[in-house]
Parts: structure tokens; C-alpha cells; sequence
């Protein structure tokens, strides 16, 4: 809810910005129809602005724009590109990412613009038939790998960085995961306690950027090593929290029962542990991204990515070049496996 509030402060500055809100604001009823949200919280984005100062509120005039507050309150605008099911605030992988974002670009005294893609639900592919950037000193772009956005993105001289999943476009600047020693010291450890047959359930194919598969082609590297690959343990699925049991009733119906489980993503592994409670199975799960989980045991072996880090740097090294002026720094953070409390 406190993010919902950041939100609508930061629309609401940059309306401001742009000229759309003047001096006078509409009223918070108006403003909560205009945003789509409750009045309570136009309410307390709207305090949040007053005791920064940039928002003066009385009964007689309404809400108004402290003019000489909001001329030096910040250096500019960073908009922030995600897509839908993203869900920046809410999804546990992109929200701990999105706080080292938040904290660093408030920290520099940036104003944040939030501008949500949607997706086509039958491809999963972006539509960008309405899209249209605003006026702003950089641009973050989280969870999106579709080299069509970034092609627009290249199309003017704002900077901009992506931070998260890997992207093979190296001209694109980034702050990604390489989970490739990660998973290989993973697929080491089970092997070296009798874990024999290790399936991998994730994404393996992509109609956008292939560095989204970097754990499905690390997975294979390391079990080639081992000459243990078995595409009969291979099961593409998508990144959505029920996949991942899915992908494990393919591999029971077809008779092929692993020793042990690599899921592409943490967010799948609440479901896999329940159908294996389910059917009474003997089957080692080894999760990535390092996400706790409710009802999981924190001490399980984990491929643990640098969440918060990573939209640390990503927003750091994008303030850093707006202004230096010079090209967005680009870095990659290595994921580590490890057994906790081992």
C-alpha cells in the first residue's frame, strides 16, 4: 500500500512537472477517479507531497502547488518501463530489485515516473501499439527482454539501463545476473550426494531476448560435464508461480521421475513442494533467486541472486551518467549457490 502511495505522489509530481496540474489541483475525489484508486489514498500521497513541501492544503483554496518548492525539490524525472506482470511492488523477485531502484533514485532526489507495459495474453509478447515515452533525465527498465522496446529506447539520446534478467543485446546497458556458477556448483553438489537424475523446469525458449535462458543453457553446460543431460528432464514452462507443478506433472505422467529438481525460479517452488508432499515423492529441490518462501525451509540449497543490489547499481550507474553525461555503466552480478546453515 505505501508503494501504491509513492506512486501516485510521484504521477502527481509529474503532472505538475509537465504543466498539466497548475497551480490548483483537482480534488481528491476527482484525482482518485483520474487514477483509479481510493480517496484515502490521494489522501495520504497527497500529505506525503504537502510535508515535502511541494503541496500546500486548506479547506478555502484546496490543493495547491508550492511553486517555489517544487522549482529546486528535484533534478528531473526517471521514468520507470516495466511490463505488467512484472508487478513491481507486489511480486517477490522484482519487488526487492525495485527497492534498491526506489531507495537510490530517492536518495539522488529524482522524481520517479511509473509506465506499466501490458502484455498480449495468449503470447505473452508486449503491445506497443500505444507507446509513447514522457520527457524525462533517464529511463529503468524492469523485466522486459523485447529488443523492440529497446529499440525505441536507442531511437533518442535519453540514457537508460535494465536491470534483472540477462540480456544478449550487449549494446543494451544492464545490470543482469549470470547465474552460470550458480547452477554449476548446484548440479556439483547434488551429483556429489547421489542425486543422479536432475530435471530442470523453467523457461528454455524465448521469443525475445535469449539471455533470459542464461539458467536453462548453464543447467546444461554443467550436466554435459557430467554427460548426465537427458532432454526427457527438460520441461519448458513459463514464470508463473503454478508452472512449476505443472512442469512436474509432465515428467510423472511421462515416467520420468528426477532425483532432483532445478526450478528456474523460486516463485515455482512452493507449488513443487506441495505436489511431492502430494504423491509422498523423495525429490531434492534446488530453487533460484534466493526469495524466502513461506513454508519452506530457509536452509534449503538455493541459487541466491543479488536482488537488491542489483537495482542499487542499476539506478546508480544510470544517475551517474546523466550527470557525467557519458555512456551508462554496465554490470554483471554473479549468483551463488549455497545450502544455508550448512
Amino acid at each position: 500500500m505505501e508503494y501504491k502511495q509513492l506512486q501516485i505522489a510521484d504521477k502527481i509530481k509529474e503532472k505538475i512537472s509537465q504543466g498539466v496540474y497548475s497551480k490548483r489541483l483537482p480534488t481528491a475525489v476527482a484525482m482518485a477517479e483520474e487514477f483509479d484508486v481510493n480517496v484515502k489514498t490521494i489522501q495520504k500521497a497527497v500529505n506525503r507531497l504537502k510535508n515535502d513541501g511541494i503541496l500546500t492544503v486548506s479547506r478555502k483554496t484546496g490543493i495547491q502547488v508550492n511553486e517555489d518548492a517544487i522549482i529546486t525539490h528535484t533534478k528531473g524525472v526517471i521514468e520507470i518501463i516495466y511490463e505488467s506482470y512484472t508487478g513491481i511492488f507486489a511480486h517477490p523477485f522484482w519487488s526487492k530489485i525495485w527497492s534498491g531502484v526506489l531507495e537510490t533514485i530517492s536518495k539522488e532526489n529524482y522524481q520517479i515516473y511509473l509506465h506499466k507495459l501490458d502484455a498480449d495474453s495468449k503470447n505473452g509478447l508486449l503491445k506497443f501499439h500505444n507507446f509513447k515515452t514522457i520527457k524525462a533525465a533517464g529511463r529503468i527498465v524492469l523485466g522486459v527482454s523485447d529488443p523492440l522496446l529497446f529499440k525505441e529506447l536507442q531511437s533518442d539520446n535519453t540514457p537508460f539501463i535494465v536491470a534483472g534478467d540477462m540480456l544478449a543485446e550487449l549494446k543494451v546497458p544492464q545490470v543482469s545476473f549470470d547465474f552460470t556458477k550458480g547452477i554449476t556448483d548446484a548440479v556439483k553438489y547434488l551429483i556429489d550426494n547421489n542425486f543422479q537424475s536432475i530435471a530442470f523446469i523453467g523457461e528454455t525458449k524465448t521469443f525475445t531476448d535469449i539471455g533470459v535462458l542464461n539458467k536453462f543453457h548453464a543447467y546444461c553446460a554443467a550436466m554435459r560435464e557430467y554427460s548426465k543431460l537427458d532432454v526427457n528432464m527438460i520441461i519448458d514452462v513459463d514464470p508463473l508461480e503454478h508452472s512449476g507443478a505443472i512442469g512436474l506433472e509432465k515428467l510423472l505422467q511421462a515416467n520420468h521421475i528426477p532425483d532432483a529438481i532445478i526450478a528456474a525460479y523460486d516463485t515455482q517452488v512452493i507449488a513443487i513442494h506441495e505436489l511431492i508432499k502430494k504423491y509422498n515423492l523423495n525429490i531434492k529441490i534446488v530453487g533460484c533467486d534466493g526469495l524466502e518462501l513461506p513454508g519452506i525451509s530457509p536452509l534449503r540449497p538455493q541459487v541466491i541472486a543479488p536482488l537488491k543490489q542489483c537495482g542499487e547499481i542499476a539506478a546508480q550507474n544510470l544517475v551517474n551518467a546523466i550527470a557525467s553525461r557519458h555512456k551508462v555503466k554496465s554490470e554483471k552480478l554473479s549468483a551463488h549457490f549455497c545450502v544455508l546453515g550448512s
